[in-house]
């Protein structure tokens, strides 16, 4: 992965620490993110991959085991890699 990311609108935004391959798998299966419905938007994407999120849906009583630096991590490598969310094509 590398060490910035862009935005669907073009801006660059750098990464927060470099995420391996085992860490991303780990979020992805313990937050679920991609067993509903695919993402609509990059936004939907941000949104998902929140602490607060993560939170709401798990219970506060067992404290979000990842970072929001790890989190928006995964939100950019799904946003990069068009994982799990509807690209509109143009």
């Amino acid at each position: 992965m590398g060490l910035a990311a862009q935005s669907a609108a073009g801006a660059i935004r750098p990464r927060r620490h470099a995420m391996t391959t085992e860490e991303f798998e780990d979020i992805i299966d313990r937050s679920g993110a991609f067993n509903g419905e695919p993402f609509a938007s990059e936004q939907e994407v941000r949104d998902y991959m929140t602490v607060q999120n993560m939170e709401s849906m798990f219970g506060r009583r067992k404290p979000c085991p990842w970072t929001q630096d790890q989190l928006d991590d995964a939100a950019d490598r799904i946003i990069d890699e068009h994982l799990h969310w509807i690209v509109a094509l143009t």
